[in-house]
């Protein structure tokens, strides 16, 4: 997506790696923000910027992240994992105490497959059925 790409550049776009490590912890300090204000589509793009190819073969760079942003990320990479049909993004969303911005892609892949595990029609009598 658009904000992955964006992190990716922002990050690589430095030559230095204490200063790519830098950006690394200010997208980590981003991340707890969302977290706070419940933006999971927001950490799921920063999330897919910090985990892609070229960010994470940057060995030097991940060995000087502070331990809080390492903390904070592998928590947010937890968060945001597909495992278990993004299992964990779902026990989030049900304990949301206020708006929220869900994780988009979530939603529109659940709408994509509803009619995959249903019935087109419900039979409720030999000759009566439900569409």
């Amino acid at each position: 997506s658009t904000q992955s790409t964006g992190v990716e550049e922002e990050i690589l776009r430095r030559s230095d790696a204490s200063m790519r490590a830098h950006v690394i912890d200010y997208f980590a300090s981003v991340i707890y923000h969302c977290k706070k204000l419940q933006n999971i589509n927001a950490i799921m793009a920063i999330v897919s910027g910090l985990v892609s190819s070229p960010i994470f073969r940057l060995k030097h760079t991940w060995e000087l992240i502070t331990n809080e942003s390492r903390s904070i990320l592998v928590e947010a990479r937890e968060l945001v994992s597909p495992d278990n049909n993004f299992g964990k993004i779902r026990e989030f969303l049900k304990r949301v105490d206020r708006a929220c911005l869900p994780y988009l892609g979530l939603f529109l892949t659940d709408l994509t497959f509803i009619e995959d595990g249903n019935l087109e029609r419900v039979k409720v009598t030999d000759d009566l059925y439900l569409l």
